[in-house]
């Protein structure tokens, strides 16, 4: 009798272990899309970020350009009001 026991249990066992690798199998492919879909999503966030950074520093340099000719104009009036008064002078 224990050895139709051991020939029972073992085809048990070997039918569990199937069943437990065709699950693991499963949850790993289900993993690796989940993967791939996440750092696809992550892709297009990066890319989203580096389209505003990219607005952003076009909108700082026309932003400092507009900055420094506003600057030099004050620089120029002033050389002329300097001259100007001492043309008067």
């Amino acid at each position: 009798m224990p050895l139709r026991e051991t020939r029972r249990a073992r085809p048990r066992r070997e039918r569990l272990i199937d069943a437990v690798n065709r699950w693991l199998i499963a949850f790993q492919a289900v993993a690796v899309i989940v993967g791939v879909i996440a750092a696809l999503y992550q892709l297009h966030q990066i890319s989203a970020q580096t389209e505003l950074q990219s607005q952003a520093l076009k909108t700082t340099q026309a932003t400092q350009s507009a900055t420094l000719v506003l600057q030099l104009r004050n620089v120029l009036d002033a050389e002329k009001y300097k001259k100007i008064t001492s043309a008067i002078q």
